[in-house]
């Protein structure tokens, strides 16, 4: 796998996670924003509330999305992944599948991003 195209990974990685920190943040800012107990501001805007309602969730779904497609991704590349015994295989799969985005980050760093070692290893075989 090519430098550019593990950097690209990485970024699709991460983006979930991203996602649902900007989720989390304009969620309290949305509703904590609001005045306690003062419905005049849904009667008076109810387009704008509607649209920061239909916007959280917007947001949401790409979430969701990314998360979902990140995580099928890695299912095939760690059942494809000829450096993964087969016990270990089940065991990644099971990792990616109930621990979804945080799953997949560990996967990327130990797999995706070899260790120093695996490099430095790498270089002696390709120069030695």
């Amino acid at each position: 796998m090519s430098r550019a195209h593990k950097i690209l990974l990485g970024f699709f990685t991460f983006l979930p996670l991203v996602f649902f920190v900007y989720y989390f943040a304009r969620f309290l800012y949305f509703f904590f924003g609001l005045p306690f107990g003062d419905t005049t501001y849904m009667e008076e805007h109810p387009r704008e509330f509607l649209g920061d309602v239909f916007g959280l969730i917007g947001i949401l779904i790409l979430a969701i999305c990314f998360s979902i497609g990140i995580m099928i991704y890695y299912l095939i590349h760690a059942s494809r992944n000829p450096k993964i015994g087969e016990s270990e295989k089940v065991i990644w799969i099971l990792v990616l599948v109930l621990a979804s985005t945080l799953g997949s980050i560990v996967y990327y760093f130990l797999h995706i991003i070899p260790p120093e070692e695996t490099r430095r290893q790498k270089l002696e075989e390709d120069h030695g």
